[in-house]
């Protein structure tokens, strides 16, 4: 991907701009396959679209489809094994020990905590050593703002670039650490949808992508926020920020850990090298034990919330005996 966008741009900004994708997908660059060039016809052909009330709209909307066609959901009900017979999924145990019986079980849980925690070790198709080598995309630390105040220098979407590239990025995936002179985004979702803050105050979203697998301390965290808050404030023409902040939330790897069973604290999934990509990313069905699916993150295609709700798609095509390369219009 680098080369082909650095031949195509001389300017370094303009490179960089081209090039960010491929940190949402969990790659470099320099080690992201070409193909993934689409992701620039994505964005700037087609466009990128926002759902009034925010992301949460979207299972919002998930669910009541799902409810209004007779499904039942159950929250807070941490699953502890996908149960099986005879190489059968029939169900699963919840960690209470209620057990749910079913004709097929579709896990879109973190695929190596349901190979390594909820199937036997025979039931899986991959070894621990096979994750011990996966490339992983990146966690994140991640900042959730509420402000007392507005600012006219940012737009919905706002990207500050790391003057060091490689560095940045070798400090993502080769030297795991806070990166030195990090990249940042920050989302004020409030410029496009006012509901979601109170008038004249804003919503941010800070994220810079970090190394997943290191393991925080209440000190680095702190330290980061710092360093974070002082670059935004300097860079991105926001005065005083600090003391506009009502609200402060920090996120970071070991939640992801908590609240996900992200393996190693990624906050994506597997990264999109060649060697991860397409028909080497993880099946969406399971090999030893029939009537057993993955969706998300981990299967195909891949990485991202579109591309998540696309691989239920495919779980969904395959169950039903549909081979047509083209989208469902309806269920």
């Amino acid at each position: 991907m680098q080369q082909i966008i650095s031949r195509t741009f001389k300017n370094e900004l303009l490179q960089k701009v081209m090039m960010f994708q491929m940190v949402l997908l969990g790659t470099a660059p320099k080690d992201a396959p070409g193909m993934y060039r689409l992701m620039n016809h994505v964005d700037f052909d087609l466009g990128i679209w926002y759902p009034k009330g925010g992301i949460y709209a979207l299972p919002k909307a998930i669910a009541s489809i799902a409810e209004k066609a007779g499904a039942n959901i159950f929250f807070n009900s941490p699953v502890e094994q996908i149960v099986t017979d005879n190489g059968k999924a029939t169900g699963i145990r919840l960690e209470d020990g209620t057990h749910v019986e079913a004709d097929m079980v579709i896990s879109d849980a973190d695929l190596e905590h349901t190979e390594t925690k909820l199937l036997k070790e025979e039931e899986r198709d991959h070894t621990k050593s096979y994750w011990n080598k996966r490339k992983l995309a990146p966690s994140a630390f991640i900042m959730y703002l509420g402000l007392n105040k507005q600012y006219d220098s940012l737009s919905h979407h706002n990207l500050l670039f790391s003057k060091d590239w490689d560095t940045n990025f070798k400090e993502i995936f080769n030297n795991p650490s806070f990166p030195s002179d990090p990249s940042i985004y920050v989302c004020a979702p409030s410029k496009t949808d006012p509901a979601v803050a109170p008038a004249g105050s804003e919503n941010l979203f800070v994220l810079v992508p970090i190394a997943a697998g290191i393991t925080p301390t209440s000190e680095d965290i702190t330290q980061w926020t710092e360093t974070t808050l002082d670059i935004i404030e300097k860079h991105m023409n926001m005065p005083n920020l600090r003391d506009s902040i009502v609200y402060q939330r920090t996120y970071c790897v070991d939640d992801f850990q908590k609240d996900y069973n992200s393996y190693k604290g990624t906050a994506l999934g597997l990264a999109h090298t060649l060697g991860q990509s397409a028909i080497w990313r993880p099946n969406n069905r399971s090999k030893k034990v029939k009537d057993l699916y993955f969706v998300g993150a981990y299967t195909n295609p891949g990485i991202g919330m579109p591309i998540c709700i696309i691989s239920a798609q495919n779980a969904y095509k395959r169950i039903i005996g549909d081979s047509s390369t083209e989208p469902l219009t309806e269920l």
